[in-house]
């Protein structure tokens, strides 16, 4: 992984800033990543926490932090929405409009029509989002 070189204004900026400065931001940011270990029950000092720990400083991002089916929370990095990252991004908002609340009220009738085996039930009028084009 090729790091990019800063711009001279970068570096001007860089330098700018007392060394003090640059020394207690980095120990903050350090302290903030050893945190999100903790939080994610990794140690930060072992093979795995190392990795975590240049991701977490290269991207000054989160780990998600969800709790996964093994029990633990999730180790990758949240994406900005909410803190999650792609497989826990949040619940669904549901249906917005009326239409789609018939044709969600519909699915979910004929998905227990379906499993007690009686015919399906349609709404007249509302594409339901199954019907003939998926029955062979």
């Amino acid at each position: 992984m090729t790091s990019k070189r800063p711009s001279l204004r970068e570096a001007k900026e860089f330098l700018s800033v007392p060394t003090e400065v640059r020394l207690s931001r980095l120990r903050a940011e350090t302290q903030r990543c050893r945190e999100q270990l903790s939080a994610a029950d990794v140690d930060p000092d072992s093979e795995l926490g190392h990795k975590l720990m240049a991701k977490l400083q290269a991207t000054g991002g989160t780990l998600c932090l969800a709790q996964t089916r093994e029990g633990h929370p999730c180790r990758m990095l949240g994406d900005g929405k909410g803190g999650r990252c792609k497989f826990h991004g949040g619940k669904s908002t549901g249906p917005r409009t009326v239409e789609g609340l018939i044709r969600s009220a519909s699915n979910q009738a004929n998905w227990h029509r379906n499993r007690l085996g009686m015919p399906l039930v349609g709404v007249p009028g509302v594409d339901t989002g199954g019907g003939e084009s998926r029955q062979k």
